[in-house]
């Protein structure tokens, strides 16, 4: 199995859609989150972040899938 970085930004002034799971920005607003994933494939990583709830509600501006390499041991 492959990791892969699922990225997602907010949309602006979308605090109230958020229940948890977020990333801060430099002022302590929620600006998005951050999950690291394991999944078969590039098309599978992509399918989970295609279902999350949050994105389905409409919460973010952009989500990005990206794969991931562990360089600093094991994440287990």
């Amino acid at each position: 199995m492959a990791l892969f970085v699922l990225s997602r930004l907010d949309k602006r002034d979308s605090l109230d859609l958020r229940l948890g799971g977020p990333c801060p920005g430099a002022t302590g607003q929620m600006v998005g989150s951050l999950t690291i994933l394991e999944a078969e494939d590039l098309a599978a990583a992509e399918a989970c972040g295609a279902a999350d709830p949050y994105r389905l509600t409409g919460l973010f501006e952009r989500v990005e899938v990206r794969p991931r390499r562990n360089t600093a041991g094991s994440i287990a």
